[in-house]
């Protein structure tokens, strides 16, 4: 099982404040690339996650930290 995390600004919405090495492998992008903006990681979700997209950015949540897996579509185009 692949390790790879990556950590979001649940505030400000996509923006990721890191990514594990592991990214690479699994996606085909490297973590900078995330943490720096040249890849958006909102446009790398699959359209069916939309609805765990609105539970993760929820503002009336009160959730502070947690987990969550989506389909991510890798560098290549296949969705992982």
């Amino acid at each position: 099982m692949n390790g790879a995390k990556i950590s979001l600004l649940l505030r400000s919405r996509w923006s990721v404040l890191s990514a594990s090495a592991d990214i690479l492998p699994l996606l085909g992008y490297a973590s900078d690339d995330f943490v720096s903006g040249r890849v958006s990681f909102g446009e790398l979700i699959h359209p069916d996650d939309s609805d765990l997209t609105e539970i993760l950015f929820a503002t009336d949540s009160g959730r502070s930290s947690g987990a969550m897996n989506l389909r991510l579509r890798q560098a290549g185009g296949q969705i992982r």
